[in-house]
């Protein structure tokens, strides 16, 4: 057996990397804020903050969107409620 696991051709790792920038794009937005140097925080008419959290959102929603995973339950109103 080997130690190394097969890598999922569907797994982007560049979009996981931008991810991270993203994310940090938000955090240093709160640690510039919270040192009251929110003038770092805009670059020109763009927040950092709101432009990390923009990036985010659409890889996310880029990658849920692309996700081909079949629905293995049923919807949890049906299994409390047990409709017929």
């Amino acid at each position: 057996m080997s130690a190394i696991k097969a890598v999922d051709p569907r797994h982007y790792v560049a979009l996981d990397m931008l991810r991270i920038v993203a994310l940090a794009l938000v955090a240093a937005q709160h640690i510039l804020s919270l040192s009251n140097l929110d003038h770092w925080t805009n670059l020109g008419p763009i927040n950092i903050g709101q432009l990390g959290v923009g990036i985010f959102l659409a890889i996310s929603g880029l990658l849920a969107r692309t996700a081909n995973r079949p629905l293995s339950r049923p919807s949890s109103t049906k299994r409390v409620f047990k409709f017929r």
